[in-house]
């Protein structure tokens, strides 16, 4: 029971972008002294208008 709680906490994080959000900060506290770090509505906003941006079709 606590493998499948487990993947959908983990499903449930990769899709909200919680997932990206601490891979993000935790990077950035490590590498990133002094620096202004995104809060979680910016950071999610700017990884949607990347996704969207570019051409996503063959032609």
């Amino acid at each position: 029971m606590k493998k499948i709680q487990n993947f959908f906490l983990l499903l449930r994080d990769n899709l909200t972008g919680d997932f990206a959000y601490k891979n993000y900060r935790n990077h950035f506290e490590k590498n990133h002294r002094g620096e202004k770090i995104l809060d979680k509505k910016t950071f999610l906003r700017g990884r949607e208008k990347e996704k969207w941006e570019k051409i996503n079709r063959c032609c």
